[in-house]
């Protein structure tokens, strides 16, 4: 039997010698090459011709194509499994709608490594449990997940993210944040978790006015304004979800 062919873009050197290393103890996946950029790897495909690309890199380019719609572009039949990824909603929709095919989270083991990558080689998709509602939802239109804009983008948060900064603002409580974006209360405290570290601050009452101050315009307040009384019921309409 042939040994799957694996490829590698990632900037950082010991992580792909790390990589290297995986593969090479297995008998039934071969590595064919690595590159620090999405352009030296445009340049370095079509001589190694890979079953699989395993890509770690923004999603977010500034208005630029990323480095997986280049390598989309380019060979769109290549299978493309994104390694190392965050568990935020918004990155693994727009990894899908670039042409993913897989999608490893950060905190993966190596033995996952291995069982996504012979999963592609088998036409297979390979979608973290904790996010497969969300791709769900986004392929019955229960959400969208449009571009960001430069105010969504303002101190490097996300859309989810940004969508939690009002409410917090506004006092909600995990639950009724998790209530009202019809997600779970581990997915909100993760996201939180988040924006206290992009913004510097301790604590959850800081952030609406840190993000204030960075992007000089007003945070807006959501129209309920007795959160206290909005336990289960209320939900954001399916046209203005993420």
């Amino acid at each position: 039997m042939s040994r799957i062919r694996v490829y590698l873009v990632n900037d950082n050197r010991l992580l792909r010698e790390s990589v290297k290393r995986l593969f090479d103890l297995t008998s039934d996946i071969g590595w064919v090459g690595a590159a620090a950029t999405a352009a030296i790897a445009l340049e370095d495909l079509p001589r190694v011709s890979p079953d699989i690309l395993l890509l770690q890199c923004s999603l977010s380019e500034g208005g630029r194509p990323s480095a997986l719609q280049q390598v989309k572009a380019r060979f769109p039949r290549l299978k493309v499994l994104m390694l190392g990824m965050s568990e935020d909603e918004d990155e693994f929709i727009t990894a899908i709608r670039c042409g993913a095919r897989g999608y490893v989270l950060r905190d993966s083991s190596t033995d996952d490594i291995l069982e996504a990558v012979r999963a592609l080689y088998r036409n297979e998709a390979v979608i973290p449990k904790s996010l497969t509602l969300a791709l769900v939802e986004f392929a019955a239109g229960v959400r969208t997940y449009p571009t960001r804009s430069a105010y969504e983008t303002a101190a490097g948060l996300t859309v989810r993210e940004h969508q939690l900064v009002p409410l917090i603002a506004a006092r909600f409580t995990n639950k009724q944040i998790a209530d009202r974006l019809g997600i779970s209360e581990q997915t909100v405290k993760n996201h939180l978790r988040n924006i206290l570290r992009k913004l510097k601050v301790k604590h959850r009452f800081e952030i609406a006015g840190q993000l204030a101050k960075q992007i000089l315009i007003p945070i807006p307040r959501p129209a309920l304004t007795n959160p206290h009384r909005d336990r289960t019921t209320a939900r954001i309409p399916s046209s203005s979800r993420i």
